[in-house]
């Protein structure tokens, strides 16, 4: 147990405790101890997504043995982290059909474990092409990362979707840390996007809010204030002329918004609201949806669906507000859980909301 270790231990206690499944060879156990440790211990969220990297990570070798990893209930804690390192890997060593077929075989009931699982293919791929092939440039990793997606995923376009959605939330990495200082960083990387094909333009403005996100931090916020000023961020998109999709760049801005809140220890506040509602119309929505996706997504904020639900019935947001948030928890809750447990859901809102959730999951 970690219980009773002083803070800034937490960390490499948790990691002595992980290794000792890996040692067992038991990647789903290792998975679901560090689950049960961040839902207990908030205070190590902004460390369990590297966490989950280094179970990946360690899952490879395993996986190469033979050993069968492929329960993937547990695979989804701290962001899908695990498929990371553990994609990755089989990238950097160019095994992309055993990557891929990984996926297609990866049984889960939760649909965004195998979105997350395709995701990991082009996040790996964004590290190898910079640091074994020495690309430098976001145009560069962008080019190959295109046709590393459609070669692999053999044209199928919603593989080559989430691939890509790996290959713009790389650039994160490569953008941000000092490792990669050579890293030629574009000013505006949203004009990545203006040449990619129209299926892919919304996962590429999504993923991409992401680095813009990151490259807008304040280094000196106020205490108990986040690091990223939303009203700047908001304005340059609004006021640009070459995004074409501003919707979905204020939606995935507002979502990395509140995640990079949870990273810093920070909750929701009903004043995050109001950086919607300076926003006009469709913006305004999409503000707001992209805020609650991102508690609903996020282990610091609580239980999945119960975290976004609060959220929503916040005395602050007015009926209309209300009714957009919740509709949009709903249509998301197959990222997170099964068709079964999304209908059980279902029975615990009232009308008009319960018939809608009924009849979307109900279907399946």
């Amino acid at each position: 147990s970690c219980e009773g270790v002083v803070e800034d231990e937490k960390v490499s206690c948790v990691k002595e405790n992980i290794d000792k499944y890996i040692e067992k060879r038991n990647i789903s156990e290792a998975l679901k101890y560090l689950d049960d440790y961040q839902k207990s211990t908030p205070i190590i969220s902004g460390d369990c997504h590297g966490l989950a990297h280094y179970i990946g990570e360690s899952a490879v070798d395993l996986y190469r043995d033979g050993v069968e990893i492929l329960d993937a209930d547990s695979a989804g804690v701290c962001q899908y982290g695990y498929y990371h390192d553990f994609m990755a890997a089989l990238v950097r060593d160019k095994e992309f059909d055993k990557a891929r077929l990984f996926c297609e075989r990866l049984y889960s009931k939760h649909k965004g474990v195998v979105e997350a699982c395709y995701h990991g293919i082009g996040h790996g791929a964004v590290l190898t092409f910079v640091e074994e092939r020495g690309l430098s440039t976001m145009h560069a990793v962008v080019a190959e990362g295109r046709v590393l997606c459609d070669t692999v995923m053999e044209g199928a376009e919603e593989k080559v979707y989430w691939c890509l959605d790996g290959i713009y939330g790389g650039l994160l990495d490569v953008s941000t840390a000092d490792l990669y200082a050579n890293f030629e960083v574009l000013e505006t990387p949203f004009d990545l996007c203006l040449d990619e094909r129209e299926e892919f333009k919304e996962i590429c403005y999504l993923s991409l809010s992401t680095v813009v996100g990151a490259l807008s931090r304040d280094e000196t916020p106020e205490p108990g204030e986040s690091e990223i000023n939303m009203e700047n961020i908001f304005a340059k998109v609004l006021s640009s002329n070459k995004i074409e999709n501003k919707e979905t760049a204020i939606y995935g801005l507002a979502l990395f918004y509140m995640v990079d809140k949870g990273n810093q220890g920070l909750t929701f506040e009903a004043k995050d609201i109001d950086y919607c509602r300076a926003l006009p119309g469709v913006y305004n929505t999409a503000c707001l949806k992209g805020m609650v996706h991102a508690v609903l997504e996020y282990p610091p904020f609580g239980e999945h669906f119960e975290a976004a639900k609060a959220v929503c019935m916040n005395d602050y947001l007015t009926v209309g507000e209300k009714k957009v948030c919740l509709g949009h928890v709903i249509s998301k809750l197959r990222g997170f859980y099964s068709v079964e447990e999304a209908l059980l859901i279902c029975d615990t809102l009232e009308d008009p909301q319960k018939s809608e959730c009924t009849g979307l999951y109900g279907k399946n």
